[in-house]
């Protein structure tokens, strides 16, 4: 989203870099993810089926997803934000032939 405010204008690259971006733990994880996550203001929230995958990270990852929503729930509150939501796109899936 960045790069393709950036080539309208210089003033759309400025609030491209103010936008709050959320999207699923992968962006952290995903080596080929991770360098286009890199620098920029994230939200990262585990899903509901990635949440229950491991019953043994479970506490955390709720906490951690618990930590985002009341990190938006205060910018929303401040007013003047803006926050993109990473639409789902299937790399969530745990099992690659489903």
């Amino acid at each position: 989203v960045s790069c393709l405010f950036e080539t309208v204008g210089p003033e759309y690259g400025d609030l491209a870099a103010h936008v709050t971006y959320v999207a699923g733990h992968k962006v952290t994880t995903d080596p080929l993810a991770i360098p286009f996550s890199m620098g920029r203001n994230l939200l990262c929230i585990h899903s509901k089926k990635h949440i229950d995958a491991d019953p043994e990270t479970k506490s955390a990852k709720s906490a951690q997803n618990m930590r985002a929503m009341n990190e938006m729930l205060q910018m929303f509150k401040s007013g003047g934000c803006a926050i993109w939501v990473a639409p789902s796109g299937g790399r969530d899936r745990r099992n690659v032939e489903t």
